[in-house]
């Protein structure tokens, strides 16, 4: 499944892929309540793995004029860890039944 087989993410398939869906949950007031990128980039940038994010974003990545390319970049890597099998790793009784090993 790895996310990219569905019609799309989100219940109601509002979301076209997984970088999409993303992007979602950090400006939804109901969710992470931040109120704009700048503010999603700016906790990324205080973090601890605030140079992990500029490896993967780029040595700009939080400059300010970079908000939207770096609020994208978040998501694509995201979306490329939800698509690992580290994190699905599809080896639950369902899967193994699916899969005809059970």
């Amino acid at each position: 499944l790895k996310g990219g087989i569905q019609g799309g993410q989100f219940w109601d398939g509002r979301a076209p892929d997984l970088a999409v869906q993303a992007r979602g949950p950090f400006l939804n007031p109901v969710e992470m309540n931040n109120t704009t990128r700048g503010q999603v980039i700016g906790k990324i940038e205080v973090s601890a793995y605030a140079n992990l994010f500029e490896l993967a974003c780029g040595p700009d990545a939080f400059a300010t004029e970079n908000v939207d390319a770096s609020y994208v970049c978040m998501s694509e890597a995201i979306a490329a860890f939800e698509m690992t099998d580290e994190l699905n790793k599809f080896t639950s009784k369902f899967d193994c039944v699916e899969a005809g090993l059970a």
